[in-house]
């Protein structure tokens, strides 16, 4: 989905608020510069610019970002490193969101943060916001998904919230968590489990 004023009002209220240096983003995001005080139209340049160690990710390795496959094992060089991971839209575009979520836990240092802004349920949204979430990727979100995977990997909550994005006058699944010495993976039939219960999927061809 790319980085709006909103979503990156996400980020920087963590990077505001830490001594983050070494950023993961996933996609190699755009950004709609039509919001924001930047000429900058990626989120690599947007970032360095601003003196931050940016990495992204993204199977096509176009715009700079690593060619990195989600729904492979990583390897052991991108493990443990980032001490931000930056999800603004692309895991509801995974068919594999065991390994993709995995992968992310992995690619984090022992205190990182995790920021994602992803398509809201449309029954939640519909519930909550009285409105449909407009089609986009595979996978919509509940906030319930980052609720229970916060709980039984040992996540620390810091803000698990629906709030409207700029992009599209949209409602999101909003969550910013953070990894503690406690921190652990589940394994994947507990992880599909939340899958099933909290998510909605819909086959879309084009999509990973």
């Amino acid at each position: 989905m790319g980085y709006n004023k909103f979503n990156l009002a996400l980020i920087h209220s963590v990077l505001d608020d830490s001594d983050v240096q070494n950023i993961l983003e996933l996609g190699n995001q755009v950004i709609n510069n039509t919001e924001l005080d930047t000429n900058e139209k990626l989120g690599k340049p947007y970032f360095t610019k601003l003196g931050y160690n940016h990495t992204s990710v993204d199977w096509n390795g176009e715009d700079g970002a690593l060619k990195i496959d989600l729904t492979k094992d990583i390897d052991e060089k991108y493990k443990g490193k980032y001490d931000i991971v930056t999800n603004a839209g692309t895991t509801e575009h995974i068919r594999n969101q065991y390994k993709s979520f995995k992968n992310l836990h992995e690619f984090g240092t022992d205190d990182c943060y995790y920021v994602n802004s992803l398509p809201l349920d449309t029954n939640q949204n519909q519930k909550l916001h009285g409105k449909k979430t407009n089609p986009h990727g595979l996978y919509e979100y509940n906030t319930n998904f980052f609720i229970e995977l916060c709980k039984l990997c040992n996540y620390e909550v810091i803000d698990i919230n629906t709030k409207i994005g700029t992009w599209a006058g949209i409602n999101f699944c909003n969550s910013i968590y953070k990894k503690t010495k406690d921190s652990k993976f589940i394994d994947q039939e507990v992880f599909n489990e939340i899958l099933k219960n909290n998510t909605i999927f819909y086959s879309r061809g084009s999509d990973k």
